[in-house]
């Protein structure tokens, strides 16, 4: 019996037996009509990230090695603009088989949204497929900074009552040390419950023994390896991922442009914004000298 003919592949492009292996934990979302999101994936903690190997498909490329040079330019954009390459680009390793029982480790990454923003728009805009890449990445990245994902119903009592109790314990803690007017946490507060530097500058100061504004909070919290300034043209102030993640800052992310002297386009600094525990740690620190202000500790 003849076997059945192999369907012919574009220039460029060769039959293979190499077989991906994929957790079973972590698909592709079939979700929306673009292929850019039907090759997204989302971790079991909820966050998603694009396949550097998929996206190199999605955009049709032929080799690894031409995509990898757009991936190169940027990471190289990342760093430039005082980001961290590992947090957006992390390494991945993947077994492929290539037969007879036998596999071979291959080169992944597995980037996040911006990762894979920047991995567009350092592509060649001469490919289709590239052009239509930017234009989903730019979008999403924008509607990303503009809306939240919907919740179930369950999920958004869950969260309204975690974040309810553990805010009420953060406020009568602050309350106590620093005893705001109520009107004033209200007035300075945004939906989140964090506050501008400036504003939280307002709420310390309201102590009799702290005189702080918003330059000084932002050296002091420098000093306190709270927050660094990003390295490039642009610089600007970003939290240290520790303080995020313990709860002090938070960090609105900014709007990307397109430098037109450079035909590039850039991620301004983000805004930084502070936690309620974050003021009440600060008060901690300066109410016991651990910081020091205006020269004296």
């Amino acid at each position: 019996m003849k076997k059945p003919a192999r369907a012919s592949l574009p220039d460029g492009q060769r039959h293979t037996s190499e077989r991906t292996t994929v957790s079973p934990q972590i698909l592709p979302s079939t979700s929306g009509a673009s292929p850019f999101d039907a090759i997204k994936r989302t971790r079991p903690d909820g966050t998603e990230y694009w396949s550097a190997r998929g996206l190199m498909e999605a955009e049709k490329y032929s080799r690894w090695e031409k995509f990898k040079t757009g991936l190169s330019r940027a990471m190289t954009t990342a760093r430039n603009q005082g980001h961290h390459v590992e947090d957006h680009f992390p390494r991945s390793v993947q077994k492929v088989a290539i037969g007879s029982g036998a596999t071979r480790d291959r080169e992944d990454y597995h980037l996040s949204r911006f990762a894979a923003y920047l991995v567009a728009m350092n592509g060649d805009p001469n490919m289709p497929e590239v052009a239509a890449a930017q234009a989903y990445f730019a979008v999403r990245t924008r509607e990303a900074e503009t809306t939240r994902p919907a919740l179930t119903d369950d999920e958004i009592v869950a969260q309204a009552l975690a974040i309810t109790t553990h805010r009420v314990r953060e406020l009568e803690s602050v309350v106590e040390d620093l005893k705001p007017d109520a009107r004033a946490w209200r007035q300075l507060a945004d939906a989140d419950g964090n506050y501008g530097v400036g504003d939280a500058a307002k709420i310390l100061s309201q102590d009799a023994g702290i005189s702080v504004g918003r330059n000084r909070l932002f050296t002091l919290m420098e000093d306190a390896k709270w927050i660094y300034r990003r390295k490039g043209p642009r610089g600007g102030w970003c939290a240290y991922q520790t303080q995020v993640e313990c709860g002090r800052l938070h960090e609105r992310p900014a709007t990307p442009f397109l430098n037109r002297k450079t035909g590039e386009y850039e991620l301004p600094a983000p805004t930084i914004r502070i936690t309620v525990k974050g003021v009440a740690d600060l008060h901690a620190k300066l109410s016991g000298g651990q910081l020091a202000i205006g020269g004296v500790a």
